[in-house]
């Protein structure tokens, strides 16, 4: 017999066994005949010769099971075959307890399931892109901590000094006005300026047209765009007519010269966007001055040259950035890293996701200790069928193997449930993110993530199935019969073993709540801190003016008065400010200073405030006070001297030991030359607001009126408004005033300040709900677990409850008998947990903000409140063992 014969016969023998029966029968029945033919032949009769035959040939059942059984796979598989449909009857007559151990598990699996697709996502899942193994991203650090990206002339030299990697592009992303329709109407959407190394380092190719030539990368020639293939189906149905069409950016016609593939690369830029146009990185021919080098927040991608390391890269880069620090002071504090691409995926969620894959972790656990207490709870339940098997002849390792083939069975059902649960899951964390992690937001299940929830849960079932089917299988037949046929109770060492799994389950679930309400205090304590400014009744938008109509700094001047003064006008507005450089909550336009006559220490010690230019409302429409000299005010006029105000960390910090006020800076935007030598006086002082994120110290600010410095007052513009009302209900009023001056300007990013708030603290927040909801579930398998111990040791202890109310026992002294065992397992629970928690409060670190990852009050209100679940979980048990009639209880004994 050949090898795929022999395969063939062991697949017939298992899984087709009717017909193979059939078979063997028909051939054995063929063999007597045949014999029977040949002994008539030889003279015999015909009865004769059929009995001699069939005696030749002999009993055909008894051969049948012999042939089949031949090969000690088939007896396997056989047998494991008639488990499985045996546990199969048997979970169809159990079906409480298999939907509760099915769903024990697939809550468990299903939790589980969410968190391996995210990081299946961003972690493990390789990148679109040809070659993704080669994509790397550089990286500015400082005192070898990552500060930002490489300067754009920073990257020019790298990139001309280095040979380490083949393609080098620097590329940035903002929101601009993009109108593409025939009735002009724009909307802000995301364009990133980029250069054809861009592509050409990602392995994009146009799906039409053309990458941009090196004169369209020269200011001037700039005037083409490439759009995604997602915004060509969406806005022109696909249409193969689409390039040389026209689409305004910023009011400045660009001709669509090339659609390319989807390009997300959101987590790089720190304003989470994802652009569908590109457009050229152009400059204008104006000379740079060095004082430009250093960090910026530009982004820089590159690819590796074949057979090149990243170790070899990075040494390359250590190499250039050391020679580009000795040459130019503005980059000596610097030095340069570079970071597999997929590997920065992660970013700000990668400490998230560390938490909640041991949280996580610890819910798996308590769904798989639970389970196991409901088998070995429901397998000593069944002693008395165990031991009919047994005095039939069955031996241990097959009831164990029967009991171990029902978990299994359990454990796959479980499985599919649990990956239905984790792709709802999935489904929810893909619609429901907190904007800093657009990574979430194209989360998806696939074959991979189904084969993770089906393996994850045969393997928990099978290894925390095992203990219950080897112990429970351990029948004294002897025994039994000595004991005149009852069923009997549970061992003390069972009884201890149940108990210890629902420890466990307790310690669990009291880590997942301490780490929960940690988190929880810290999102609190983040969003409600002293901000010092005040954030009801404030309204925040965002807009950008386009230079193409408002081209130099008086109209722009122009428009931002007149702006603010239509939104002062509507009803309930109380102040409003239009700004350049937003500061609170988080600032966005770090600017180079030097306090006049005091020059720094050091060369490379750059001082650096944020800047925002405004008008005088500023602070009114803040609400943030002066503590000294005087707020910009109308007398300060166009033409006269320059005048700042400054916050309370820059005058400590740069004015140590003298007042502020009188000072005189310089302040220096070194991407504009003119306005390096740019002096302005502080005339006043205000109370520090939180400027560089919520969890941070306040950063040094500067706070100037854009009517006196032309050069810093950009295009990109906040509306601020105090209302006495509702300031949600200022978004419909406020863009009715913007059209009003310029139907072409769209209003964007338009919220109140209680939301900004919400979203600075929504990586906590986000954690803190996830941590939560596993927390919560693994509360309610442990108060299962607590329940199901207590049941059954009331169900066990039913004639000694009988006794002790026939010797006088009051129903008070058996509710404190049954209580008092379950708050027993929570309390030597919370203790175990509580060490847990304490050891592991590392995994926090760097998460909390104003609490510690083991304090001392969460984890004794946690022990308290599982001490009272405990109790909760033993109410239903103890109200029974109440009712349990004495008399009965005696003669039931």
């Amino acid at each position: 017999m050949s090898l795929i014969d022999a395969l063939r016969y062991r697949w017939r023998a298992a899984w087709r066994r009717d017909a193979l029966d059939r078979e063997i029968e028909h051939e054995l029945r063929a063999r007597a005949e045949l014999d029977a033919a040949q002994r008539r032949h030889d003279g015999l009769d015909s009865d004769d010769a059929q009995r001699a035959a069939r005696r030749s040939v002999g009993n055909v059942t008894y051969l049948r099971e012999e042939l089949r059984g031949m090969s000690a796979i088939v007896r396997v598989l056989d047998d494991l075959k008639r488990d499985a449909r045996y546990a199969a009857r048997f979970l169809r007559r159990s079906p409480t307890f298999a939907i509760v151990a099915t769903l024990t598990l697939a809550l468990g699996v299903g939790a589980t399931t969410t968190i391996f697709t995210i990081i299946d996502a961003v972690v493990f899942r390789t990148l679109p892109f040809p070659r993704p193994e080669q994509l790397v991203t550089w990286s500015s650090t400082r005192d070898g901590v990552v500060v930002g990206s490489p300067s754009p002339l920073d990257v020019r030299d790298v990139a001309r000094d280095t040979r380490a990697f083949q393609r080098v592009a620097a590329y940035d992303e903002w929101r601009k006005n993009v109108a593409m329709g025939t009735d002009g109407v724009a909307e802000q959407m995301a364009v990133a300026l980029v250069s054809r190394a861009y592509f050409e380092a990602l392995g994009v190719t146009p799906v039409m047209g053309r990458l941009f030539t090196d004169q369209e990368q020269r200011y001037g020639s700039h005037y083409v765009a490439a759009i995604s293939r997602t915004l060509w189906r969406d806005r022109y149905g696909s249409a193969r007519d689409v390039l040389g069409k026209t689409i305004r950016i910023n009011d400045e016609p660009y001709s669509i010269i090339a659609v390319v593939p989807d390009v997300d690369l959101a987590w790089l830029n720190a304003r989470g966007l994802t652009a569908r146009i590109w457009t050229p990185w152009a400059q204008p021919d104006t000379v740079v001055s060095d004082a430009a080098r250093g960090a910026t927040g530009d982004v820089t991608i590159a690819r590796l040259s074949p057979n090149v390391t990243i170790e070899q890269g990075r040494a390359e880069l250590r190499r250039v950035a050391s020679r580009l620090a000795s040459t130019y002071p503005a980059d000596r504090p610097y030095g340069m890293t570079a970071t597999p691409l997929v590997e920065s995926r992660a970013g700000a969620l990668k400490p998230i996701l560390a938490i909640l894959s041991g949280g996580v972790a610890l819910v798996l656990l308590i769904a798989c200790t639970n389970l196991a207490g409901l088998l070995h709870a429901r397998n000593a339940a069944r002693h008395r069928e165990l031991l009919v098997r047994t005095a039939l002849g069955a031996s241990r390792v097959q009831l164990a193997r029967q009991l171990l083939v029902e978990t299994l069975l359990l454990a796959a059902i479980g499985g599919g449930a649990g990956f239905a649960l984790g792709a709802a899951g999935c489904a929810a964390v893909a619609r429901w993110h907190p904007p800093q992690f657009p990574q979430l937001a194209g989360l998806t299940v696939n074959g991979s993530v189904l084969g993770f929830a089906l393996v994850i849960a045969v393997v928990s079932g099978g290894i925390f199935g095992v203990w219950p089917a080897w112990s429970t299988s351990r029948v004294d037949l002897a025994a039994s019969l000595r004991a005149g046929g009852r069923t009997g109770t549970a061992s003390h060492e069972q009884r201890r073993a149940r108990s210890a799994l629902v420890v466990v389950q307790v310690a669990l679930a009291v880590m997942l709540l301490a780490a929960t309400g940690v988190l929880v205090q810290s999102a609190a304590r983040l969003r409600n801190q002293n901000l010092g400014f005040s954030i009801s009744g404030l309204f925040k938008a965002h807009l950008y003016v386009p230079p193409a109509r408002y081209g130099d700094a008086a109209a722009l001047t122009r428009f931002s008065e007149q702006f603010t003064a239509k939104v002062r006008a509507l009803p309930g507005v109380r102040s409003a400010s239009l700004t350049t450089g937003y500061l609170p909550v988080a600032a966005r336009w770090p600017q180079t200073i030097a306090i006049e006559g005091e020059a720094p220490a050091r060369s490379d010690d750059r001082r650096t405030a944020y800047l925002a230019t405004s008008d005088e409302a500023y602070l009114r429409t803040y609400g943030a006070p002066l503590v000294e000299g005087r707020d910009l005010g109308t007398s300060d006029v166009v033409g006269g001297p320059a005048v700042a105000i400054v916050n309370q960390t820059f005058a400590r910090r740069f004015l140590p030991g003298r007042s502020a006020v009188g000072a005189r800076l310089q302040l220096g935007n070194p991407l504009r030359p003119v306005a390096e030598a740019r002096t302005i006086t502080i005339v006043g002082v205000f109370r520090d607001m939180k400027n560089d994120g919520l969890a941070k110290d306040p950063f040094p600010a500067v706070v100037g009126l854009y009517r006196q410095l032309p050069e810093f007052n950009s295009e990109f513009k906040d509306i601020l408004v105090r209302t006495a009302g509702d300031p949600a209900s200022l978004a419909t009023p406020v863009r009715t005033a913007l059209r009003e001056m310029d139907p072409n300007l769209p209003l964007a990013e338009v919220s109140t300040m209680k939301d900004v708030v919400a979203a600075a603290t929504g990586g906590t927040t986000y954690a803190a709900l996830l941590l939560g909801a596993f927390a919560l579930l693994g509360l309610v398998l442990a108060a299962i677990g607590i329940y199901g111990v207590i049941a059954y040791m009331v169900a066990q202890r039913t004639a000694e409850i009988g006794i002790r109310a026939a010797l006088g026992a009051t129903p008070v002294d058996i509710l404190r008998l049954v209580v008092s065992s379950g708050c027993a397992l929570g309390l030597i629970g919370s203790f175990v947990g509580s060490i847990g928690a304490v050891a592991a409060r590392g995994v926090l670190s760097g998460q909390t903000y104003g609490v510690s990852p083991s304090d001392p009050r969460t984890l004794g209100v946690t022990i308290a409140g599982l001490v009272v679940v405990s109790a909760l979980a033993s109410a239903v048990p103890a109200w029974r063992a109440l009712r349990i009639d004495a008399a009965r209880a005696l003669r039931g004994d």
